[in-house]
């Protein structure tokens, strides 16, 4: 565990590279998922956009891990989302699209992309609260508790769409906001921090040398820091891992960080499945 790292219940795991990495990232949604399935229970995972979740999605695209999963146990939703058509090269569900849902024997009805066929950004937040509260069955004060999130960090301390210095207001009452980047662009839909702090596990994918400064001043920061809104993100009764490879953790003080285990035999799932 890394020494400076200032959430107790986060683990920082480091990895040689960033296929190691995803092979790790693709276990955890199929462990995840078992263990929503012995429960008699939906997994709910939150997808995100960049491109080490994308390695990640590949990978849990192929076997073994595609057919290790009862996918009919999975609802699948987006952190963020830029608001672009879904065929858009910007799009984080259309990037999702083509890496993962192509391979899995998945419904429909369990994929709940951020609408982006509103008229407004702002709307698009209010229409997948709406959705949020509708699939999750809660009502303010409640918050729907994410089985898993999935995260990425930016090279200025960004996560989902959660940008420094401008982080929206959250509560029990805003699940979903709508956000500017800096520098323009598109606009974006993010869930809050509310909705992020209230899942039972948050991982964050962290690969390269370019992320490493951002992801050492993240670690190291003492208090919650706006300016680096990655360092926002405790969940409130879960817990936060951090999944990153040696070029993104090389201004970290690696000694004290706890390495990535080789992942266990993943084996497909039986023909008939277990019974349930």
């Amino acid at each position: 565990m890394f020494n400076a790292f200032p959430q107790p219940e986060a683990r920082l795991l480091v990895f040689e590279d960033a296929t190691a990495l995803a092979r790790e990232a693709a276990r955890r949604v199929v462990a995840g998922a078992g263990r929503a399935v012995e429960a008699g229970a939906m997994f709910r995972v939150a997808l995100a956009g960049g491109r080490t979740p994308l390695a990640a999605y590949r990978t849990l695209a192929a076997d073994p891990y595609v057919a290790s999963v009862h996918w009919d146990s999975v609802e699948l939703f987006w952190s963020d989302e830029r608001f672009v058509p879904h065929e858009h090269p910007d799009s984080n569900y259309g990037a999702a699209r083509a890496a993962l849902l192509g391979a899995l024997p998945i419904r429909a009805a369990q994929v709940h992309p951020i609408p982006t066929d509103t008229v407004s950004a702002p709307v698009a937040a209010i229409a997948y609260q709406d959705r949020l509260r509708r699939v999750f069955g809660v009502e303010p004060p409640a918050l729907p508790r994410f089985d898993l999130i999935l995260l990425g960090l930016g090279e200025d301390g960004h996560t989902a769409s959660l940008f420094p210095g401008a982080v929206p207001a959250s509560s029990p009452d805003s699940l979903v906001a709508a956000t500017e980047a800096p520098g323009g662009g598109a606009p974006r839909v993010t869930l809050t921090l509310a909705t992020l702090n209230a899942a039972q596990a948050v991982l964050f994918l962290v690969s390269g040398e370019a992320k490493a400064e951002a992801l050492e001043r993240t670690l190291k920061a003492k208090d919650p820091d706006p300016a680096l809104p990655a360092t926002l993100i405790r969940p409130d009764r879960g817990k936060a891992f951090w999944l990153v490879d040696r070029a993104a953790a090389s201004r970290l003080d690696l000694p004290g960080a706890a390495p990535g285990a080789p992942a266990p035999d993943i084996r497909p799932l039986p023909a008939s499945g277990p019974d349930r």
